[in-house]
C-alpha cells in the first residue's frame, strides 16, 4: 500500500455468491466462479503497517456450474472420509504416534513433527483424546510420487468438528517450478486424495503448509501442478447406471486464498472453499437426475499478532473472537459467520452457505467418456470417467474431479 493509513483487503476473493442459484450448460469448461472487484475490509493499518481483522469480499458473480461432471463448483471439499483409517495399504511404516486430551470448552493444540493441529474452543462436541499416527507412504499409497514427507492419520478417525480446525504440516523439500504444495486429505471410501485450499509460509528450509479441516482422516502434503490439478484415476469407462452418492469434489483451478503479514512471522489467512454433496441417479435409458447442494464456506484465521495490530486502530477494541463477527458478516453479505477461539490464542471464523439444486438431463456414454446435457440446455464437453467396483471417478473437460459411491 502506498499510504500506511490505507485499509488492507484481506480477502478480495471471497465471493458473495449473489447468483449462486444460476446455472450454465453442462460441462462447458468455462472455468470457475469469480468476482470483479473487492470491498474494503473494516479497520486498517497503523503507522508500521498493521492489518485488519476482518475479511473483505469480491465477486459480483458467484454462479456455479450445474453439470453432472462437476464443472465450476469449488476449490476443494472437506467432509468425513469414511470409517476406514488405513492409508493405501498396510505397507506404510509408522514413524511416531502422539496423543493429547483436548477439552471441548477450551480447545488446544497437538504438536506433530514440524507442525500442529490447533482446535479452537467449542469445535469438539465433547472432551476428546486426540491422536495422530505419522507414517511413511506405503507401496500402494495412492499418488505416492506426489506426496512430500509423511502421512498424518488423525483420530479419532471420522471426527467431525463444529467449526474448522487449523492443520499445519511441514514442507520437507523444495517446491519445483510449476508445482504448488497443498494439504490434501485421503477419502478412504474412494482411496482418492482431495486437495484443500492451502497456504505456504515460513522461511526456506522451515516452511509449513496450512489448511482448515472440518474432520479427521489421513492428511499429507502433495505437490500438484500450479493451477490446482487434482489427483485422479485413469479413465476406464464402465456402467454409469445406478444411484450414486457424491463423496468428494476437487476444483482444478487457482485456489482462492489470501494472506496478510502480522509482522511477527504469523499470517492472517482467508480462503473460500466450495463443495458439492448430494446424489445422482442415472437410469438405463441414460436420463439422469441430481439432487445436490452447493456449499460455499468462507474461512478466516486471525493470529493474536494481527488482532493486536487491528486493535491499534479499532474502536471499540476486539476483546473476544465474537468481536470479529459483525465486520465479517458485513463483508460476506451474510449473517452466518461464527468465530471461535480467544484473542490471546487466535481466532478461527467461518461462514457457511448451502444452496440446494435439482437437475435433470441425459448422458451419452462412449468408451471411457460421456457427454451430459441438461434439460433445455446444450451438450457439454466430454467427461472422462472410471467405474471400479462401487466407486465412480469423473474428470470434467476443465480437469475438475468428483467421486461417488454407488448406493
Amino acid at each position: 500500500m502506498t499510504n500506511p493509513a490505507q485499509r488492507i483487503l484481506i480477502a478480495m476473493l471471497l465471493a458473495t455468491l449473489t447468483a449462486c442459484g444460476s446455472s450454465k450448460p453442462a460441462n462447458t469448461g468455462t472455468g470457475g466462479s469469480g468476482g470483479s472487484g473487492g470491498t474494503t475490509a473494516t479497520g486498517g493499518t497503523a503507522g508500521t503497517g498493521g492489518t485488519t481483522a476482518t475479511a473483505g469480499s469480491t465477486g459480483s458473480d458467484g454462479s456455479v456450474g450445474s453439470d453432472v461432471g462437476g464443472s465450476d463448483v469449488g476449490v476443494g471439499s472437506d467432509r468425513s472420509a469414511g470409517s476406514d483409517s488405513s492409508v493405501g495399504s498396510d505397507s506404510s511404516s509408522d514413524v511416531a504416534t502422539t496423543t493429547k486430551a483436548i477439552a471441548a470448552a477450551t480447545g488446544g493444540a497437538l504438536t506433530i513433527t514440524g507442525g500442529a493441529v490447533n482446535i479452537p474452543a467449542g469445535a469438539l462436541a465433547a472432551d476428546t483424546m486426540i491422536a495422530v499416527r505419522e507414517s511413511s507412504p506405503g507401496t500402494d499409497t495412492p499418488n505416492k510420487d506426489q506426496i512430500v514427507g509423511l502421512i498424518y492419520n488423525f483420530g479419532p478417525n471420522g471426527t467431525k468438528f463444529k467449526s474448522p480446525v487449523e492443520l499445519t504440516l511441514p514442507l520437507t523439500s523444495a517446491v519445483p517450478t510449476g508445482k504448488s504444495a497443498i494439504v490434501a486429505f485421503l477419502d478412504t471410501a474412494t482411496n482418492v486424495w482431495v486437495p484443500l485450499a492451502s497456504n505456504v509460509s515460513g522461511a526456506t528450509g522451515a516452511q509449513r503448509v496450512t489448511a482448515l479441516t472440518s474432520h479427521f482422516t489421513p492428511f499429507a502434503v502433495l505437490l500438484l501442478s500450479t493451477g490446482g490439478a487434482c489427483p485422479a484415476t485413469a479413465a476406464c469407462g464402465g456402467s454409469l447406471v445406478g444411484a450414486w452418492e457424491l463423496t468428494t469434489f476437487c476444483k482444478a483451478g487457482p485456489q482462492e486464498t489470501a494472506t496478510v503479514d502480522c509482522k511477527d512471522g504469523s499470517f492472517e489467512f482467508a480462503t473460500a472453499v466450495w463443495d458439492l454433496t448430494g446424489t445422482m441417479t442415472i437410469a438405463a435409458d441414460n436420463t439422469f437426475t441430481t439432487a445436490r447442494t452447493v456449499h460455499a464456506d468462507r474461512f478466516v484465521t486471525e493470529p493474536p499478532a494481527c488482532i493486536a495490530l487491528a486493535n491499534t486502530v479499532f474502536t471499540p477494541k476486539i476483546a473476544t473472537c465474537d468481536g470479529l463477527v459483525p465486520g465479517l458478516n458485513k463483508e460476506f453479505s451474510l449473517m452466518t459467520t461464527i468465530c471461535t477461539g480467544t484473542v490471546a490464542a487466535g481466532c478461527t471464523c467461518f461462514a457457511p452457505t448451502a444452496v440446494p439444486q435439482t437437475q435433470t438431463g441425459t448422458i451419452v456414454p462412449s468408451g471411457t467418456t460421456y457427454i451430459a446435457t441438461l434439460t433445455g440446455g446444450q451438450p457439454g464437453g466430454p467427461n472422462s470417467y472410471c467405474v471400479k467396483g462401487n466407486v465412480l471417478t469423473v474428470t470434467s473437460p476443465t480437469g475438475d474431479v468428483f467421486t461417488a459411491i454407488k448406493k
